[in-house]
């Protein structure tokens, strides 16, 4: 199954239907939002540092230091490295690094066919009315930012659960309650429950959809290159384990299982009961099935 998202790098709206991005486009909020896109872009963007001249150069010297100067770090960035790092924050704000491939087509032949001029850079004018241009033409494309991805499909999970998971739209909070409110302690439709170990299948995926929540972002189990030595031999194999994703450093199963048991503890007892009960060689499966990649 496939789902398209449509984004608005904007305001960080991610509807399914092209119907709701559009009346949120004409919302009086998204237009408030567009102007302060705009005053960011005009500000921090490198692309467009000659809008302004001397006097940008100023402004943002003087926000420079006002910054160093309440700042705590005794390694804070020179004035340069600062301003790399604000375009760079802007840019991830507003989704820039997701727009479509059509960005990299040249800008002037673009300019060209839109307005059926050639930009003269060495004259101020035409250059201001070029990148005033780019500006509007790179907001317009945050705006909609059409996404589509194949949903994740895992074992006894909901995959509109873990869509929303993956878009930031349901906290563990919620989770958690569905997995309290929907508990189940024996039912027909359970298989097997003369096995004590055996977990029901409504408990097992409310149970997934909390793990997914928790680790989505912190670890991985994928195929890594192991070098081994056997009688002198050097031997590089690729093997299965388990991945900080933080810092990519290769993690014991054990390691593994004392971060979601150690993570589990801050919630409903019943939680921790259920995946208590599970014993380790079923939750190594499970956490197998959600985090593989």
């Amino acid at each position: 199954m496939s789902r398209t998202t449509y984004i608005c790098g904007i305001c960080n709206t991610k509807p399914d239907q092209l119907s709701h991005h559009t009346a949120h486009l004409n919302t009086t909020g998204h237009k408030e939002q567009k102007i302060i896109c705009e005053n960011n872009l005009r500000k921090y963007s490198l692309g467009f540092g000659d809008m302004f001249g001397n006097y940008k150069k100023i402004m943002m010297e003087n926000e420079y230091f006002a910054e160093r100067s309440n700042s705590m770090d005794r390694e804070f960035p020179t004035f340069s490295q600062w301003i790399i790092t604000k375009s760079a924050e802007i840019e991830k704000r507003y989704h820039l690094n997701e727009l479509d491939e059509k960005r990299s087509m040249c800008l002037v032949d673009l300019y060209k066919t839109e307005t059926g001029k050639v930009p003269d850079f060495n004259d101020k004018t035409d250059k201001l009315l070029f990148l005033d241009w780019q500006l509007n033409r790179l907001i317009k494309e945050c705006e909609t930012i059409v996404k589509t991805t194949r949903q994740k499909t895992f074992k006894y999970c909901d995959p509109e659960i873990i869509t929303r998971i993956d878009n930031d739209e349901i906290g563990v909070d919620e989770l958690i309650h569905r997995f309290v409110d929907g508990f189940c302690s024996g039912c027909d439709k359970c298989n097997d429950r003369g096995n004590k170990r055996d977990i029901c299948k409504i408990n097992d995926a409310n149970l997934r959809h909390i793990l997914y929540k928790l680790f989505k972002d912190k670890i991985a189990y994928k195929r890594v290159e192991v070098t081994t030595i056997i009688m002198g031999e050097t031997e590089i194999r690729k093997q299965m384990m388990w991945v900080s994703k933080n810092d990519n450093h290769i993690e014991s199963k054990m390691d593994v299982h004392r971060l979601v048991d150690t993570e589990l503890a801050k919630y409903e007892d019943v939680v921790r009961l259920v995946s208590k009960s599970m014993g380790m060689h079923t939750m190594e499966l499970i956490l197998r099935d959600l985090f593989r990649e």
